[in-house]
């Protein structure tokens, strides 16, 4: 199976760190949540590689500690795929990487 239109335009924008974020403390998952989906939003509108992908619901699970993971709903020209996105995030700073 060839890699998808869309796995490939994120193969470039793995990780993406963000400092200070507001509006997320300690244990609050859905508003993790939100964060990372807008950071994301974001660097894809950002990049002319992932500029016409559109980004959907994301959902996150915490893993324990700092560690979360979780399902991004993204799609593009009718083609929808779900990625998988992790995060790290201690309090006020945040990583996610998504994974094509």
């Amino acid at each position: 199976m060839t890699p998808s239109k869309i796995a490939n335009c994120v193969r470039s924008l793995l990780l993406c760190a963000c400092l200070g974020v507001s509006g997320c403390g300690a244990g609050d998952t859905d508003a993790l949540a939100r964060e990372v989906r807008e950071d994301i939003a974001k660097k894809f509108a950002s990049d002319p590689a992932t500029a016409g992908i559109k980004v959907g619901a994301l959902t996150l699970a915490h893993r324990g500690g700092n560690d979360y993971r979780g399902i991004l709903e993204v799609g593009e020209g009718g083609e929808r795929e779900n990625l998988t996105v992790e995060v790290t995030f201690d309090g006020s700073t945040m990583v996610w990487q998504v994974i094509p």
